[in-house]
């Protein structure tokens, strides 16, 4: 196997604003370094995925990219190497279409958030029918992207002090986004006090959540956090299987901490939050579990 000069494409975490968007409400995703995606080469080797993208791709004819020689270097054996999971949320298809744009692109280099979204969500359809383009382009950037009524700003989120007390809960398990999201809607629907609750409150205190955090106010940050948390458990039961909330609730017990959705819940990554991060106080079983954002 031949391994070649690649840059890293990252997953992304959708920080705050999971499924208040719907509501056009503000979101926040940043680059998640730990898991990502870089080209490699492997001969006598078709990457099966890539070459249904391909044929996708030649289909679309506002691009421009140069698909000929994305062609030949697939039948050379050019693969995509990842370690980031798939049904996570946390932009395994689009670490795919940021490395192919990337690579492939023929027009000068665009930087340009809107439009690149705008790019990449036609890319993205490939995978899901429909997509955002956020995933894509928070991978393409490597950079955390804000966006507040409707628009799109890149931030620098490294360097942020609350980012250190966040951190992630792998339930180990993937989950199906569209189910979730239907769940939802019927619930928006029918039920006057879950859209009391819910698309009004949660879009609020989410967007209160993500102008703190940007801000740094640890305080005011901790305390709409565990009200997020609290809100999101009581109303979005599907999101929280028992037997996950079961090992959330163990680990909040113990360190004063909370957890909310990262993305549409019911497996994947859970995000949690500690004033006081204590390593000793996570049961030994579920240690593994427990990551970090930042390096």
């Amino acid at each position: 196997m031949q391994e070649i000069d690649s840059k890293i494409y990252p997953a992304k975490l959708l920080l705050f604003g999971e499924y208040s968007v719907i509501h056009g409400g503000d979101s926040l995703a940043t680059p998640y370094e730990k898991k990502y995606a870089y080209w490699s080469y492997k001969p006598n080797h078709i990457d099966s995925r890539l070459s249904g993208f391909l044929d996708y791709l030649k289909s679309l004819h506002d691009l421009d990219l140069d698909l000929e020689r994305f062609e030949v270097e697939l039948e050379e054996g050019l693969y995509l190497k990842s370690n980031i999971p798939v049904g996570y949320g946390a932009g395994s298809s689009g670490s795919v279409v940021a490395a192919v744009y990337d690579r492939f692109n023929n027009s000068s280099e665009i930087r340009d958030p809107s439009a690149l979204k705008i790019i990449f969500s036609e890319m993205e359809s490939f995978f899901h029918g429909s997509s955002s383009g956020l995933d894509p382009l928070v991978s393409y950037l490597d950079s955390g992207v804000y966006i507040k009524n409707g628009e799109i700003n890149t931030v620098q989120l490294s360097t942020n002090s609350i980012l250190a007390k966040l951190f992630l809960f792998d339930t180990l398990e993937s989950r199906s986004t569209g189910k979730l999201v239907s769940w939802y809607k019927t619930q928006l629907q029918e039920k006057e006090d879950f859209r009391d609750n819910i698309s009004d409150e949660m879009t609020k205190l989410s967007s209160d959540l993500i102008k703190q955090f940007l801000l740094q106010d640890e305080d005011k940050f901790e305390s709409l956090f565990m009200n997020l948390s609290q809100l999101q458990s009581e109303y979005l039961i599907p999101m929280f299987p028992s037997h996950i909330k079961d090992n959330l609730d163990r680990i909040t017990s113990l360190t004063d901490g909370g957890f909310k959705l990262c993305g549409a819940g019911g497996g994947g990554y859970f995000l949690g939050y500690m004033p006081r991060f204590v390593a000793d106080a996570i049961p030994d079983d579920l240690v593994k579990q427990i990551s970090s954002i930042v390096k």
